[in-house]
């Protein structure tokens, strides 16, 4: 000890505990303490200190040291950082995968969590019920319509378990503002609507009860995306009039933003009810639970009003039972089931990567056993290299966490642009990172940087000390258990990537299958367009029926149009319009027999190339003065004449004693798909003559034109349009296959998600085969060495490492297909029951991982070929 200098085995021991140890600086001092006095006692020479005496002076030291609050957990933190920094490679590898890994879950959470969890901006998602009315007679299966404006009068009088019943119903209307004419979605509800609802404007107030009568109709409240968009967000613009569907109205409020329910409205006026016992008008009813009721006491209860009114008023149009349901479910449908798949796809992401990387962590600690006995030797407990590497684990982590939250609040955007919101769309819905997403990410980064840590920290923990000098600078193959470890790791992550990739195969085949599938009609070069004809300036029925046989005509004068025709619901609708009718010949009419509704002008079906079975198509002559006739579909012809051609029989709306006239069988139709849950297209379906009083009033058409020309065409139906009538604008100005690719929207979103999870899951599992094989290779360099000194050829050694990845891939496959067998009926039954093989997803999923994992196996297997059998046994 000269110049104040300490001797040098304190500084090595100071050196030591900072750059492997987990000691603070007064083990440090005590160690300094106690080598002086040993030294004073003469009991060691400088140059006769043993490593073995240092090392029982160590626990000694560490043994004395008092420990200092918050001491330790600092200095694992830094050890922490430090062992990051040293291995660049590898921290950017796990950082990178739990980054991915977090930032699909958080993103997969953000989005279910606004669908299906968070409030939807008012009490709608906690209270708020719908109601319809069950007309099904004893013995029969539910058949449940919505509310009539004829029986929401009896119904409010008479339930006890609401606080409050609202009806709205939907329309599209013609608002004008400076001069400019624009189609908006229109909600006509009561009064009280939103205060069921529980949703307050953004600005000005709602309808008040005398704004609510037929006599004063006058107000209207504006959506917040129209507001913006046409009255640049002006808040002085309640008091302002407009013009809506020719009528002058004064705007009363704006709407909170995300606010267009029922009906993707735009503006909202009021209902203005008046009970009339011969008003069928359908209606939607939204009602509030009374505080203790339940759903299940809500249904009974209106059962048991329903037969009441039943024994007063006994009639096919008196309901005898009804159906309560919550609004979230009504308003999600599919989707629902969609975002659990997303979220349950998401997880095994996370799976995977975990299992990536406890793999790839588990291989650099193994590696670092020796470091571990020396800890071990040097005083540290094993629960304290326990924590240190758990202190890692949770580093690695929350830095994994961090890249996941920015992945997430790039990609969320997209993401809604991908959902197909429909019904939803009409609540604030928009996921975003919030205080429920955060403590989500959080409580994941932690349980990931947990069991990153554990493992680990389990598998160097097992170091001898006794080992540790003699261990010092030699490498070897792995014990057993140490590669037993590694593998199951590995085949967990392969199995969990297969499970995934089958899911994504199972998804694109239905979707393939969607696509595929013609659905009755032919999409191909058809353009539509829709126009509504308002009532105030079009009154009756025959000055709608001219105007729809002009524009017809104009259309199909146009260049490039090969014929066009008009429906009152196009294919690929998001509804659909059912009727009640009866068959002459029938012993009983029963209210049960119900058929798809369209009403069509001529041409209709050869725009859309739906084939004629039997009989013909509708003509001019079906007009208003001749016989009342009707065109069925095929499945329709086949259920109730079964092996007889039903042209020339009879059909009448409603029931057999019922008002409406028989309508004549003229002619046959192919079937159409209406929505992705029928197996094949077989719905029932009839359609009738848009010139005949039969079609009722129809001012909404969808106009159908076969061309080949599609959206550039739109500014020449703009002017056919206009030249009839200026202030009528078209909209949904779209081809056949937008309308399907919107109607598809919710398997669309399910394939791309799936597929985009998969490659992701199958890209984690490949760079675990390759780290995993890389490994291996390098600490089995000096047996492969000796291999290749007894003879084995390079192409030996590499069929030996990749025979070795090929045994894992055939268990994981194998352990996928099990696991895989089970998940994939639950898809194929929900998301996509038709054109989906269960083994052709499976083959798919094992060649696509097979390929994945042949590319990673071929630079490690290459560099175990290429060994130096002498440097290799040299351990250079």
């Amino acid at each position: 000890m000269t110049g104040g200098r300490e001797p040098w085995p304190v500084r090595l021991y100071r050196r030591t505990a900072w750059t492997i140890g987990d000691f603070s600086a007064d083990a440090a001092d005590a160690f300094a303490s106690l080598y002086r006095e040993e030294r004073r006692r003469g009991r060691w020479a400088a140059t006769r200190l043993s490593a073995r005496a240092i090392v029982d002076l160590a626990r000694a030291a560490v043994s004395s040291a008092r420990p200092r609050p918050f001491a330790a957990f600092d200095h694992d933190l830094r050890w922490a950082w430090r062992l990051l920094r040293t291995r660049p490679g590898v921290s950017l590898v796990v950082i990178a995968s739990v980054g991915i890994a977090i930032g699909a879950n958080t993103a997969a959470f953000s989005v279910v969590n606004a669908f299906l969890w968070r409030s939807w901006g008012s009490a709608a998602t906690d209270q708020v019920v719908r109601v319809r009315e069950d007309y099904a007679q004893p013995g029969q299966p539910s058949d449940v319509r919505g509310f009539t404006m004829a029986s929401f009068g009896p119904w409010q009088r008479a339930n006890t378990v609401f606080e409050a019943m609202a009806a709205g119903t939907g329309t599209s209307a013609t608002l004008i503002v400076d001069g400019r004419p624009e189609r908006v979605s229109a909600g006509v509800v009561s009064g009280n609507f939103f205060d069921v609802l529980g949703v307050t404007p953004a600005l000005g107030r709602t309808f008040t009860a005398d704004e609510d009568t037929p006599a004063r109709r006058d107000a209207v409240l504006l959506g917040d995306a129209l507001w913006r968009a046409r009255f640049g967000a002006d808040p002085g613009v309640v008091g302002r009039t407009i013009r809506l569907n020719g009528r002058l109205r004064t705007i009363v409020g704006v709407m909170p933003r995300g606010w267009k329910h029922p009906y993707q409205s735009d503006v909202w006026v009021p209902l203005g009810y008046r009970e009339d016992p011969a008003d069928r008008t359908g209606i939607y009813v939204a009602a509030r639970l009374k505080r203790g009721v339940t759903l299940a006491q809500a249904n009974a209860e209106l059962d048991a009003m329903a037969a009441r009114l039943w024994q007063q008023h006994p009639s096919p149009d008196t309901p005898t039972g009804a159906q309560v349901t919550w609004l979230r479910p009504e308003m999600l449908g599919r989707l629902s089931r969609v975002l659990y798949a997303l979220a349950g796809a998401a997880v095994l992401v996370l799976l995977i990567a975990v299992a990536n990387v406890s793999n790839l962590l588990l291989a650099q600690s193994l590696e670092g056993q020796n470091e571990a006995a020396l800890r071990t030797a040097l005083g540290a407990s094993r629960g304290r290299l326990v924590r240190q590497f758990l202190t890692y684990g949770v580093l690695l982590s929350s830095l994994g966490g961090l890249l996941g939250v920015l992945l997430t609040f790039w990609s969320v955007g997209p993401l809604v642009a991908l959902s197909p919101l429909y019904g939803a769309g009409e609540f604030d819905i928009e996921p975003r990172l919030d205080g429920p997403t955060l403590a989500f990410t959080l409580l994941m980064t932690m349980t990931v940087g947990v069991v990153f840590g554990v493992l680990p920290a389990f598998g160097v923990s097992r170091a001898r000390t006794s080992e540790v000098l003699r261990a010092v600078g030699r490498s070897g193959t792995l014990s057993i258990g140490s590669r037993r470890w590694l593998k199951g790791l590995l085949v967990a992550e392969l199995t969990l990537a297969f499970v995934l990739l089958s899911i994504a195969g199972t998804t694109a085949q239905g979707m393939l299958a969607l696509k595929r599938d013609t659905w009755g009609i032919d999409r191909r070069d058809v353009m539509t367009f829709d126009v509504a004809l308002p009532r105030q300036r079009y009154p009756e029925h025959a000055r709608q029926a001219d105007f729809v046989h002009g524009l017809l005509e104009h259309l199909r004068a146009l260049p490039g149009v090969v014929t066009a025709g008009a429906t009152s619901m196009p294919p690929f609708y998001a509804g659909t319009e059912e009727a009640a009718f009866t068959v002459e010949g029938r012993s009983s009419p029963s209210r049960g027999l119900l058929a798809h509704s369209r009403v069509v002008t001529p041409r209709y079906f050869e725009a859309l190339g739906i084939p004629l079975i039997a009989g013909r198509c509708f003509t001019e002559s079906d007009g208003p003065a001749s016989a009342a006739v009707v065109i069925i579909s095929q499945s329709m012809a086949e259920r109730y004449w079964p092996g007889a051609n039903p042209v020339g029989r009879r059909v009448k709306r409603g029931r057999l004693d019922g008002p409406d006239p028989w309508m004549q069988v003229i002619g046959v139709v192919g079937n159409l798909r209406e929505n992705p849950s029928e197996m094949v297209p077989g719905a029932d379906a009839w359609y009738l003559p848009y010139q005949q009083p039969t079609a009722g009033p129809v001012s909404d058409l969808t106009y159908v034109l076969k061309t080949s020309q599609g959206v550039s065409l739109v500014p020449s139906l703009r002017a056919v349009v206009g030249g009839l009538d200026p202030e009528l604008p078209i909209f949904d100005a779209v081809t056949m296959e937008e309308r399907f690719a919107r109607f598809t929207a919710t398997e669309r979103l399910s394939a791309n998600l799936t597929a985009l999870l998969g490659a992701t899951g199958v890209f984690l599992a490949a760079a675990g085969v390759y780290a995993m094989l890389a490994f291996s290779v390098r600490r089995r360099l000096p047996e492969l060495g000796i291999r290749a000194a007894l003879g084995a050829r390079p192409a030996d050694v590499r069929r030996h490492v990749l025979t070795e990845a090929a045994v894992l891939l055939a268990v994981s496959i194998v352990a996928g297909c099990g696991v895989s067998v089970y998940v994939r009926p639950w898809l194929d039954a929900n998301l996509f029951p038709s054109g989906v093989s269960e083994w052709t997803a499976v083959a798919a999923a094992a060649v696509g991982l097979a390929l994945a994992a042949a590319i990673s196996s071929v630079g490690p297997a290459t560099r175990a070929a290429r060994v130096d059998p002498l440097r290799a046994m040299s351990g250079r």
